[in-house]
């Protein structure tokens, strides 16, 4: 399996290279008004794709921590429920530790649409 994983990496690697190769044309590319930069086309694709990439990711990193500190919410207020529940009674029941073990359970039994999930 390791191997077939090299050979992927190996052909992609080879598909870029080639890529990089035939798109070797300079380029204009217009960054503000009055001013241009030329450079290579194989490094303008490049750059719009960093830019892009780095544009998504700032763009989902607010929904991203809002859920996951949503989770964190109902993690803690789940396993304080479970706490008490357990507390009063004195029972040690082992279906109730599996719950606090594996924090994704957590959220399994939640109504809440909040996640988007």
């Amino acid at each position: 399996m390791r191997m077939i994983f090299w050979f992927v990496r190996i052909a992609v690697f080879l598909v870029v290279l080639a890529f990089a190769l035939n798109n070797q044309h300079v380029v204009n590319v217009f960054l503000l008004p009055g001013s241009t930069l030329q450079t290579p086309l194989v490094w303008a694709i490049a750059g719009a794709f960093v830019l892009g990439t780095l544009f998504g990711v700032l763009a989902m990193l607010p929904p991203w921590l809002r859920a996951r500190k949503l989770a964190k919410q109902q993690l803690k207020l789940h396993t304080t429920s479970q706490g008490q529940s357990n507390a009063p009674s004195g029972n040690t029941n082992t279906s109730n530790s599996n719950a606090l073990t594996k924090p994704n359970n957590a959220l399994r039994g939640s109504n809440s649409d909040e996640l988007g999930v």
